[in-house]
């Protein structure tokens, strides 16, 4: 551990050399959210580690390839993910970032239905952004950024800036990962979709959660792209990536966004017309619009707390409403078959899920939540996007910075009432006693605490009101038990609190660790204490925001709310009443439909349901073209990558090694041995036999012992055929001698280097093995020389040692016989 400016710092050594570092932040010298968090990692690997390791020579070439994989801390990945995201950026050099496949892990409900979401979005959505344009968000829990795209293009430094407006809080800190590629896009960089690349993150289990984690996410999006339509003249004259075709696209999508909860309240509309027929339209348009128009107002008024209660119980109510519509719509289609724009649609829909399933065999099973994504639809459609609408004034996480406490999990405080918050008490004799309370902190003790004052009170003011000088023995006992009861639940409030309080900090105390870096740790180094200093004062300097202007910040979000949820509720309340309008018009009046003949029977079709259908269904039928483009480009991609056969240098490499095994195996300069015919012909060896030298005639050059090996075993053993061919390959591959490509007589004398490298530390065993007689009976102390003695090592002899044991230790030794190292007559030039 080390003492930094911002904190401190430890290192591990991993076992592949790399260092493992861990950055502990002190929130008081540095600010902590996840964007300066980016900045500051950015700065120290672009900035510091890149210029102290390659200088400033070589500093740009080491930011071409430079790239940085933004992780969250619970993601699980495999090695060939990365390889895949760096295979893609290396493809292209205008590409600056790159994201894969992200797959929700977990359990429970809110998991399923996320896995569905998500294969959707992957497979429809980014496929058709990355083949039409390019990716408009690099997620920042699995993401790789080029180094180059991040600081030559003065994104870094943009990408430090502060909010100066409302919309800048939500555009900035909501979705840093989106914001951060809008940067990039509009610097004219090309962000790219890697199917191939899977990462698993863990996905909000709880419905609290998950509508936290969206309530993020939606506001953050629709401000990134509508930031890129607003200024598309730039970016598309910047971007040849993106074309004004790609943000039309855009345009309707982000339209069909804002007109999401009219569309979801008319289709629920629809099922309860369909489902309940003595329910008239006007009366099924109320009952609607109640529940919905209650949890607006909720949204604008109430805490998050209520509107997530009321969300959650009016999504259980929105499920049963939707398997209604799910019969309709079945009964429909079944009724009029394809002459029915439903059943069209219908059919249309599911066989895009379905096929789209299908090109993605491993994440088959992801269609199975499809049931569950379809009756969640008003839920985590309409409700979702209203609460995200209503709360766009809120600026906290609420899922990663830290726990944010709900009503239910923070501890009771106990309420003392003030003398002016007594409130207004009444009571009907000893039975029924109630209070009205001017704020609703009051708890059951202080309404306890509350009634023995009031009792205290009326028997003080009527004995005072008495004439009477003595008191009473009974109201006198009445009194003192009064002020008994109220001394002991004063008595008991205090202790409760105390422990209340010690509770608290207890698992405050239990839920935090310290780490404490004092002066017995060393400092960093003096250059990069410069360093640190100088980036902490320029962009990582914690805020000092004074109360008037966070209150002033907040006024500002809590009007851009206003404006926006004002703009919303107004284009979906003309939706809806215009389109309830021409239904009620051509219920009347059948005149906004239009006839057509279907398997010989009338069929009318309603317009402004066709339009729907018809931009509803373009755009899907776009996505689906996209994803079976993508899905082709990502199979080239593949079989681009991947070694299917061998190469024609890999075969000949081989090829070689097998020719010059064959050539100086030992067999093959040994002469041919001739086995007895029978058992009486075999001579049984002395066992204090010795070992006889031979006359060993010397060869000139590798070239002679190959041609000897082939007018001698290689040919008395094997065919003819097989003998011409290795020779060509030697005379073929003999000559060719240089350092780049190493021919045959260099092949052949690094092998034999190997195998006497190989005798030098086996060479007492090997004496050993072969001497059978004792050193001082042998004649003239004659010694058998090692193989790696002087006399071997320049000449290659053709003797050899009819011993057994000298096979043995051939044989452990490494010398394979030709037999093992040739396949048999048969063999053709392709296999030697």
């Amino acid at each position: 551990m080390m003492r930094t400016p911002y904190g401190a710092r430890i290192t591990w050594k991993l076992p592949g050399g790399n260092d493992l570092v861990a950055h502990l932040k002190d929130k008081d010298k540095i600010r902590h959210k996840k964007r300066w968090s980016q900045v500051m990692y950015m700065n120290y690997i672009l900035k510091w580690k890149l210029k102290k390791e390659f200088g400033k020579s070589g500093y740009e070439d080491a930011l071409e390839n430079t790239f940085i994989l933004a992780l969250d801390g619970d993601v699980e990945f495999e090695p060939e993910a990365v390889l895949s995201l760096m295979r893609r950026m290396k493809k292209s050099k205008i590409v600056g970032a790159a994201c894969g496949r992200i797959h929700p892990i977990g359990s429970g409900p809110m998991v399923w239905y996320q896995q569905f979401e998500y294969a959707i979005s992957h497979w429809l959505q980014k496929a058709t952004e990355h083949v039409i344009g390019c990716v408009l968000c690099s997620p920042g829990c699995f993401s790789l950024f080029r180094g180059s795209a991040i600081i030559n293009s003065g994104i870094l430094k943009t990408y430090t800036s502060l909010p100066s407006e409302a919309k800048h809080h939500v555009q900035y800190d909501q979705g840093e990962d989106r914001w951060l590629c809008t940067l990039l896009l509009k610097k004219g960089w090309k962000i790219e979709y890697c199917a191939e690349s899977d990462s698993y993150t863990f996905a909000p289990e709880g419905f609290y959660e998950f509508f936290n984690q969206r309530r993020r996410w939606t506001p953050s999006t629709m401000a990134n792209i509508l930031d890129l339509i607003l200024d598309y003249k730039n970016v598309t004259k910047t971007n040849q990536n993106i074309s004004f075709l790609y943000i039309v696209y855009h345009i309707f999508l982000f339209v069909s966004t804002l007109l999401t909860p009219g569309s979801i309240f008319m289709l629920i509309l629809g099922a309860i017309i369909l489902g309940f027929e003595a329910i008239p339209p006007w009366l099924a348009l109320i009952l609607n619009l109640i529940p919905v128009g209650i949890f607006i107002l909720l949204c604008l008024y109430a805490s998050s707390q209520k509107q997530l209660q009321y969300a959650a119980v009016l999504s259980g109510v929105y499920v049963i409403v939707m398997v209604i519509v799910m019969i309709g719509v079945i009964r429909d289609a079944l009724n009029e078959g394809l002459c029915s724009v439903t059943t069209i649609l219908l059919l249309f829909v599911a066989g895009v899920f379905v096929i789209s399933a299908f090109v993605h065999p491993k994440e088959f099973l992801c269609i199975m939540p499809g049931l569950l994504y379809f009756v969640a639809i008003p839920s985590m459609s309409m409700l979702m996007f209203l609460y995200s609408i209503g709360n766009l004034h809120v600026v906290s996480w609420g899922t990663r910075e830290t726990k944010q406490k709900t009503e239910s999990d923070s501890p009771k405080k106990i309420h003392t009432p003030e003398k002016e918050e007594t409130g207004y008490f009444c009571s009907l004799g000893n039975f029924v006693s109630c209070i009205f309370c001017p704020t609703n902190k009051y708890t059951k003790e202080d309404f306890i605490y509350t009634n023995m004052l009031n009792e205290v009170n009326v028997l003080v003011n009527k004995n005072e009101n008495q004439e009477e000088e003595g008191k009473s023995e009974i109201d006198k006992e009445h009194m003192e038990e009064v002020a008994d009861g109220s001394n002991k639940c004063t008595e008991k409030r205090d202790e409760i609190k105390h422990l209340e309080e010690k509770k608290e900090d207890k698992e405050k105390d239990d839920n935090q660790c310290h780490y404490y870096a004092d002066e017995t740790y060393p400092m960093i180094g003096k250059k990069e204490l410069k360093f640190w200093n100088s980036t902490i004062e320029r962009y990582l300097m914690p805020l000092e925001t004074k109360k008037e202007e966070e209150i002033k910040v907040q006024e500002e979000l809590i009007e851009l709310r206003n404006k926006v949820s004002l703009f919303v509720y107004l284009l979906n309340a003309i939706l809806v009443t215009v389109m309830f309008g021409l239904t009620q018009v051509n219920t009347f009046k059948d005149s906004l439909s239009i006839s057509i003949l279907c398997d010989n029977n009338p069929v009318a079709i309603v317009p402004i349901a066709l339009l729907f259908a018809v931009v509803f269904g373009l755009l899907l039928l776009i996505q689906f073209l996209g994803m079976l483009y993508h899905r082709f480009s990502t199979l080239i991609h593949i079989a681009a990558s991947t070694d299917i056969r061998e190469s024609y240098d890999i075969k000949e490499a081989k090829k070689e090694k097998k020719v010059f095994e064959l050539l100086t195996s030992p067999e093959a300069s040994s002469p041919p041995k001739h086995e007895p015919s029978c058992d009486k012909a075999k001579i049984i060896p002395n066992g204090n036999r010795q070992v006889l030298k031979e006359n060993i005639e010397p060869v000139k050059d590798l070239d002679a012992v190959v041609g000897e090996n082939l007018k001698g075993a290689l040919f008395q053993k094997y065919q003819k055929k097989l003998v011409e061919q290795v020779l060509g390959i030697w005379k073929k591959n003999a000559k060719n001698v240089n350092d780049d490509k190493p021919g045959m007589l260099q092949l052949v004398q690094a092998a034999t280097k190997q195998k006497l490298i190989g005798h030098k530390s086996n060479k007492h065993r090997e004496e050993d093995a072969m001497t059978e007689i004792p050193a001082n009976k042998r004649p003239n102390g004659n010694k058998v020389k090692p193989i790696d003695s002087p006399e071997h090592k320049n000449k290659i002899s053709s003797s050899s040692i009819s011993s057994q044991k000298e096979d043995n230790v051939r044989k452990e030794n490494g010398y394979d016989s030709l037999s093992e190292s040739y396949n048999g007559p048969d063999t053709n030039d392709s296999n030697v």
